[in-house]
């Protein structure tokens, strides 16, 4: 387990996560299920079905990406993506549940990654949907957009070499 600021950290996703690592994938397509107006039923078998295709998808995209749950206080409240290379480090994915976003636990998450880069002395990337308003959070904690693509923002953070 990785323990960061006060109480957040992670540990290993398994198996027996799986029903809540749905949870949370769910939780951060709610807006745009809400739009597409399907019967509750449809919805939770589209969920789930995209849901598992991450799963499937993410170990072939990021060969050896840590799939992470965090925990605040020891309770399950998200889950990570983190694809540590010799060049950077990509965070392909982060997502708290609704009720624990805005509470500081997906910034400490950030800084921690943040810290680890500048160790490292590498970039710290991410790709963000094209006018989601987390992109700002990222703005905010030192990212800046490198590339647009069709659907998407390339964002990095690097540290700033201190000048003696």
């Amino acid at each position: 387990m990785l323990r960061f600021a006060g109480a957040v950290s992670l540990r290993p996703a398994t198996p027996a996560d799986d029903a809540f690592l749905c949870e949370v994938y769910a939780s951060t397509r709610r807006e745009e299920m809400a739009a597409a107006g399907f019967p509750p039923d449809v919805e939770a078998a589209f969920l789930r079905q995209q849901h598992e295709t991450q799963l499937r998808a993410y170990p072939l995209q990021f060969p050896g990406a840590e799939h992470s749950v965090v925990l605040d206080a020891g309770v399950p409240v998200g889950r990570t993506w983190v694809w540590r290379t010799d060049e950077d480090i990509l965070l392909a994915d982060i997502a708290l549940l609704p009720e624990h976003r805005g509470r500081g636990t997906g910034t400490t998450v950030l800084l921690a990654l943040q810290r680890e880069a500048a160790t490292r002395g590498v970039a710290l990337r991410l790709h963000v949907s094209e006018g989601e308003r987390v992109a700002a959070w990222y703005r905010q904690l030192g990212f800046a957009t490198v590339e647009r693509h069709a659907t998407c923002e390339e964002m990095v953070w690097r540290a700033v070499a201190e000048v003696a």
